[in-house]
């Protein structure tokens, strides 16, 4: 409905001139008003500057303070860590002194080696954070001194495993291989050769000895001028940076660890071994691994060989997380490590103590803000209101009717004034309202008239558009009857050429059916006979070796011992190699059955393991049992279970060279059932990918690139077929020059299987 035209010219003339003569009577309590809010001001302005200056001053001594306790802890830590460093290099010293000395007044070796071994004891018994002690001689004088080849004899404490920084276990070792002096990478020998000064090397992995990340420390000594050999000690990453990454400097703050000539950061930002999950070093740096990130690859190269390479007393940078640190760092004399102390400086800079002025001027500020609001609500907001409620209008409400809306807030004057306005106002809509009445009533006669015409003209016009639409459906549903007919006759005839093809098929498939099941049988009478016929002079041919191998000692034809022993050899090898094809044979045409029992696993894999370690030792291997300690028993075929591990050993070290074979077993429960998982791993040749997928198939061709055989193919695959026969599964993991692990993962009741199934 249209806003209507009201006549009320003079009532609004009326309020124009009540407002117009509102100032006057509010005069003197305005007055009162603005002198309250300018002497407020003034006194709130005064308290801020003096406040201000007072506090400008506390913050330039609070920031020297800060900057001098953080440059104090950062002196303090690196003076620790180069007292460590000194005490590893002293260390060094002592022993080179004790080794030219025990070498020259001892006897013999044996005497030599247990004085090394005491004053190695008694001197890392002294020492925190070096976790060994070693001597590497030259070649002449480990002939000289030792009657060996090579000598390096290292005593080492027994903590890495369980990452404790002391303990009372000691172990000393001695390698006769001979791989520190051919392989130039070994720090422990050729890091001081060239000349008699102790020598620093960077953190790394020791894989040869220890098998731990250590910084070596060493130092030469000669004889006359001719070089003898290498001394020093080994100190431990983990025991080392593990008090850099649990340091804590407030909240933000903390130490990391690096190589300044290489940009690498040594220590880690998250340690999930300590406990501590979100580090400040993680804000500084982001998420790192130990000794895998390489700070000066970052887009502020320059900026990190800087802080790095020289001492900085403070540096501010943004950190990975977006805020500000403030940076020290301290190099470490004499090696190619540098301690980076920060902290944000937001806490750094930050105000512990508030003067109790400025809680008095934040009081004041609070009661003045309080009063300006107070004015605003009660005087200066319903003023607006009012005459934004006069320059409107009156409005419509959901009933219909025009209402005046004043508002009924502030003064006792301002009411007063909004009521006088309501009443005349509404005055005058009740008498406007009587003659929109009369007016509504003759335009709603006419309105009705025009719609009762305007419905008949529109009724007529759907009757023909609804006519028009039958038409077009009655053509349309004819077309699509006509092609459906069309339909119908092409699929009778197709279903006729598929009944014809599926009963030729039904009838060749029934023929081939039959020739597979005669081929099956023959294969399976031939390798009925050919079982007989190959055992049986494999056999013979084992006997009578064994005959001839005790005539030819008995009868002094030693010379012919050795041929024998290698033809007796070659005849088990051939004879296994035949029990596997016809395992396997049996297996592909499902004669192949499982005699279960049940039995400790513990002491069959110990039986194992003695039983292949002389193989495994023919090639300088070391055979370990990392076994579990609750097993428990198994039930399944035992037959089966040693020889597919003694198949995976034997594989194992015939292609492993002075390494580490290791037998794993565990416990598991997947889906409410308890499984075994069984794993040999080597340190040997390893395969490719190719071959790795090669393995899974039968007789596959797994050659190296030299066309030597790589593995006991059929011993593999029949490893694997026991496995998925007894319900398991089989995998390999394996990289070229890495090694090989295969996992093997049995029921611990096969027979609970096979009801399940």
């Amino acid at each position: 409905m249209p806003k209507p035209n009201f006549a009320w010219k003079d009532t609004l003339s009326q309020a124009t001139n009540l407002l117009q003569s509102l100032p006057a009577r509010l005069s003197k309590k305005t007055f009162s008003i603005k002198v309250l809010l300018i002497t407020f001001g003034i006194i709130l302005l005064s308290q801020l500057l003096l406040w201000i200056s007072m506090q400008w001053e506390y913050y330039q001594t609070a920031e020297k303070q800060a900057l001098q306790k953080l440059e104090t802890i950062a002196n303090e830590q690196a003076s620790q860590l180069n007292d460590e460093i000194l005490q590893a290099q002293r260390g060094v010293e002592r022993l080179k002194g004790a080794v030219q000395w025990i070498l020259e007044k001892t006897p013999n070796p044996e005497v030599r080696n247990s004085f090394l071994q005491h004053w190695m004891t008694d001197n890392l018994r002294q020492s925190s954070h070096v976790m060994s002690f070693y001597v590497a001689l030259e070649k002449e004088t480990s002939k000289q001194y030792f009657e060996k080849n090579a000598v390096l004899n290292i005593l080492y404490k027994d903590t890495p495993r369980n990452r404790q920084t002391e303990s009372k276990k000691f172990h000393y070792k001695s390698w006769f291989d001979g791989n520190y002096l051919s392989n130039e990478r070994e720090a422990r020998y050729h890091l001081s050769k060239e000349n008699d000064k102790v020598q620093f090397s960077p953190f790394y992995f020791d894989k040869n000895y220890l098998r731990e990340s250590i910084m070596t420390v060493s130092q030469s000594f000669f004889n006359a001028g001719k070089f003898q050999g290498v001394v020093g000690s080994d100190i431990l990453a983990d025991n080392l940076f593990a008090d850099i990454q649990k340091y804590r400097i407030g909240n933000t703050g903390g130490m990391a660890l690096f190589n300044h000539q290489t940009g690498l950061l040594l220590t880690e930002t998250v340690s999930e071994h300590n406990g501590d999950s979100n580090t400040p070093a993680k804000n500084l740096l982001g998420q790192r691994n130990r000794m895998q990130y390489n700070i000066f690859s970052s887009t502020q190269q320059k900026i990190w060989q800087n802080i790095l390479k020289q001492p900085i007393t403070h540096l501010q940078f943004n950190g990975d997380d977006g805020k500000r640190y403030i940076l020290i760092s301290r190099p470490i004399k004499n090696t190619h490590l540098t301690l980076l102390i920060f902290q944000q400086d937001s806490e750094l800079y930050v105000i512990e103590n508030i003067d109790g002025y400025f809680g008095w001027t934040v009081v004041i500020f609070i009661l003045g803000i309080a009063v300006i609001s107070l004015k605003y609500v009660q005087v200066e907001k319903p003023l607006l209101d009012l005459s934004k409620t006069l320059s409107q209008g009156p409005v419509q409400v959901e009933s219909g009717e025009w209402i005046w809306e004043f508002p009924q807030q502030g003064t006792l004057e301002i009411k007063t004034i909004s009521n006088k306005l309501h009443q005349m106002l509404a005055l005058q809509l009740i008498q406007a309202k009587e003659m929109m009445t009369r007016e509504e009533e003759n335009i709603a006669e006419l309105k009705v008239c025009q719609q009762q015409s305007i419905s008949q003209v529109s009724i007529l016009d759907k009757m023909g558009e609804r006519l028009k639409e039958t038409e077009a459906a009655l053509h349309y549903y004819k077309v699509l009857a006509q092609k459906y007919d069309k339909y119908v006759q092409q699929t009778k005839v197709d279903m006729q050429k598929l009944k014809a093809f599926a009963q030729k098929a039904k009838v060749e498939s029934g023929m081939y059916r039959q020739k597979a099941d005669d081929a099956n049988k023959t294969r399976n009478r031939f390798l009925a006979n050919m079982s007989h016929e190959l055992r049986t002079p494999m056999n013979a041919i084992i006997g009578y070796t064994e005959i001839l191998q005790e005539d030819a000692d008995e009868f002094g034809y030693l010379e012919l011992v050795p041929d024998l022993q290698k033809i007796h050899g070659a005849s088990f090898h051939m004879l296994d190699l035949i029990n596997n094809l016809f395992d396997l044979s049996k297996i592909e045409s499902s004669r192949m059955d499982l005699y279960l029992e049940t039995f400790d696993l513990v002491p069959i894999l110990q039986d194992i393991a003695a039983t292949v370690q002389p193989l495994v030792e023919h090639q300088g291997n070391i055979l370990k049992l990392n076994l579990e300690g609750a097993l428990g028993t198994m039930t399944t075929d035992l037959a089966k279970i040693r020889q597919m591990l003694m198949n995976l050993l034997n594989n194992a070290g015939r292609f492993s060279k002075q390494g580490v074979i290791t037998l794993s077993a565990q416990r598991q429960k997947h889906h409410q059932m308890d499984w075994i998982t069984l794993k040999v791993s080597d340190e040997g040749i390893g395969m490719s990918t190719e071959q790795v997928q090669q393995l899974r198939l039968f007789f596959a061709d797994l050659k190296n690139s030299g066309g030597q055989v790589y593995t006991q193919k059929v011993g593999l695959t029949l490893t694997m077929q026991f496995c998925r026969l007894m319900g398991g599964t089989f995998d390999v993991e394996s990289h070229s020059g890495e090694g090989t692990t295969f996992i093997m993962q049995i029921p611990a009741d096969v027979s609970l299987l096979q009801l399940t199934n």
